[in-house]
């Protein structure tokens, strides 16, 4: 799926200017089947990943919001849950604007119906671009 325009400027440009020394990063536009990610990338270690990127302006309002409700195109939540389940790691990548937050997020299966608690419970790393690249950068 090609990526919306928030997602490129706010996730993929940051990611790609502050990674260049330590990650190789592909932006994937492919029709080729359901569920593809937006990026794959290596490390210098040769750990490739995938990576689904997702914008929020914000986290709902109500705690009982599953705010990756309709976040997914179909296949996106199973294509990456199954690389993972292949020792391929794979992850969704979201900003909240309102925080200025980058998360990591473990992509379960089960993600669409999450709620906010447990969408936290599933966060990998938490922080700015920078705690992002350095967590992808010693994956091994």
């Amino acid at each position: 799926m090609a990526t919306n325009n928030r997602e490129q400027k706010y996730i993929f440009v940051p990611l790609k200017k502050y990674s260049e020394s330590v990650l190789k990063l592909q932006r994937i536009e492919s029709m080729t089947g359901d569920g593809v990610p937006d990026v794959i990338g290596t490390n210098r270690k040769g750990r490739g990943f995938w990576l689904e990127m997702k914008f929020f302006e914000s986290w709902p309002a109500r705690a009982t919001t599953a705010p990756f409700r309709n976040a997914f195109e179909k296949g996106q939540c199973s294509f990456l849950s199954s690389w993972n389940d292949w020792k391929y790691p794979s992850f969704v990548l979201l900003k909240v604007d309102s925080e200025k937050m980058f998360y990591l997020v473990h992509p379960s299966i089960e993600l669409k119906r999450y709620n906010i608690a447990d969408v936290q419970r599933e966060i990998i790393v938490k922080g700015t671009i920078h705690h992002i690249i350095k967590y992808l950068e010693e994956l091994s």
